[in-house]
């Protein structure tokens, strides 16, 4: 038991902490500044002062903004909406490699629960 929770804590925790796509995210989310305007979604930025604990994002009818019509772009100087899709891909990939990680970890840390409360005989109550 000793060994599954060093290999827990020195080797699969860290994994999961390498894998975070923090990169990613903040290069998707800079290019996403210089394409798209915000200009005019003020309901859209306000729907993030709710945000639901189910889905974790903004309660946002998003078919509002297939309403308004065409979203307004921002000169694209030097920037292509095709490095804008790979860096949306990119980060997809990212992410799921990540959920990968995190899904292994949280299976670990069961399995450890399980081994704890059988060694020390615990009420799982």
């Amino acid at each position: 038991m000793v060994q599954d929770l060093s290999d827990y804590y020195e080797r699969k925790s860290f994994a999961v902490l390498e894998f975070a796509p923090e990169t990613g995210l903040i290069n998707m989310k800079t290019m996403q500044r210089k394409f798209i305007r915000f200009r005019g979604l003020n309901d859209y930025i306000q729907s993030f002062d709710a945000i639901d604990d189910v889905s974790f994002g903004p309660d946002y009818e998003y078919t509002d903004l297939l309403k308004m019509g065409q979203l307004e772009l921002l000169k694209s100087e030097g920037l292509k909406l095709d490095d804008y899709l790979n860096e949306i891909a990119q980060f997809q990939i990212d992410l799921k490699n990540y959920n990968f990680y995190v899904s292994w970890l949280k299976e670990a840390a069961e399995t450890l629960i399980e081994e704890v409360g059988k060694e020390y005989q615990l009420n799982q109550d």
